[in-house]
């Protein structure tokens, strides 16, 4: 089928907008208007801009969670890693020291001694 536009193309009025959910819709801007509460649009823009910032506080909120918690990690890891660095730099310097009174020419004997039995 061919579809055929009107005379009055460029300059046809358009049809009133009608919103059918209500039970008498306004059929023009001026009724539209006349009966017009601006308090509807203010109330539902700070309903949104309160979402909003609630979002924005709890998301900020976790992440300085997040961020200490991570801190609080990191600090507790190293202190252990520097923990067993210690303890392994502790053993070593005692195993440096039993070397050393091994190799000492009064102990080398007993050592030996030792060793043969």
């Amino acid at each position: 089928m061919y579809y055929e536009k009107r005379a009055c193309h460029p300059y046809c009025k358009a049809p009133d907008k009608r919103d059918f959910q209500s039970y008498n819709p306004e059929k023009s801007f001026e009724d539209f208007y006349r009966n017009y509460d601006p308090m509807v649009g203010i109330g539902t823009a700070s309903i949104l801009l309160s979402i909003i910032f609630l979002i924005s506080v709890k998301s900020f909120i976790r992440w300085i969670i997040r961020n200490w918690e991570s801190r609080k990690y990191a600090k507790s890891f190293a202190e252990k890693v520097e923990k067993r660095v210690s303890f392994v730099e502790n053993k070593t310097r005692m195993s440096v020291r039993r070397l050393e009174r091994i190799s000492s020419k009064k102990n080398s004997t007993k050592f030996i001694e030792t060793i043969q039995k």
